[in-house]
């Protein structure tokens, strides 16, 4: 499973890449500059304020690749960008109803959430990676992105919530996601 997903991953990131070399945007070296930033999010549905809490208690730890709010990004990336996070936050708290609004319709795969969603605040959120290589796209591109997390602010290991995306007519759609 993880060779086929690592193969995935290195097929849509060759997809991605806009003229830049694709070694260079994955070998980034993380260089992490930790804030103690929040989310200030206003929503007004019960279900989006628990996803929108899980996002505040999520500390965030920003890299050259990984900007909330860079305005050199494409349309489509931003809108991955705010996808990628509100999918996250869904995933980590376990809300399964709030991760089918942003799969495929059919979606081919199990729905998962993280395994111990009581300790989604302690998620220590160190990169998105991917974001900054998408140009505008096309209907049917496909692109994949990396978000880099640990378990908690003082865990050594660095997981990546990898997401594949779609974009249809509609919008970004998810058409895969898992841990690795």
């Amino acid at each position: 499973m993880n060779t086929l997903l690592l193969f995935i991953t290195l097929i849509s990131l060759a997809g991605c890449a806009n003229k830049k070399n694709i070694g260079e945007s994955s070998s980034t070296v993380l260089e992490t500059v930790e804030t103690s930033s929040q989310y200030a999010i206003e929503n007004t549905t019960e279900e989006e304020s628990q996803t929108d809490e899980l996002l505040q208690g999520m500390e965030r730890t920003e890299t050259a690749d990984t900007e909330i709010t860079d305005p050199a990004l494409s349309e489509d990336a931003k809108e991955i960008q705010d996808i990628v996070e509100t999918f996250s936050a869904a995933y980590f708290s376990g809300d399964v109803e709030e991760i089918k609004k942003y799969l495929t319709d059919p979606y081919d795969w199990d729905i998962e959430v993280y395994s111990n969603p009581e300790k989604s605040a302690d998620i220590s959120v160190i990169a998105i990676n991917g974001i900054s290589d998408i140009g505008n796209k096309n209907v049917d591109d496909i692109c994949v992105i990396a978000m880099q997390y640990k378990q908690s602010a003082s865990d050594d290991t660095v997981q990546s919530l990898t997401i594949e995306l779609i974009k249809k007519s509609e919008g970004w759609k998810i058409q895969f996601y898992g841990i690795e």
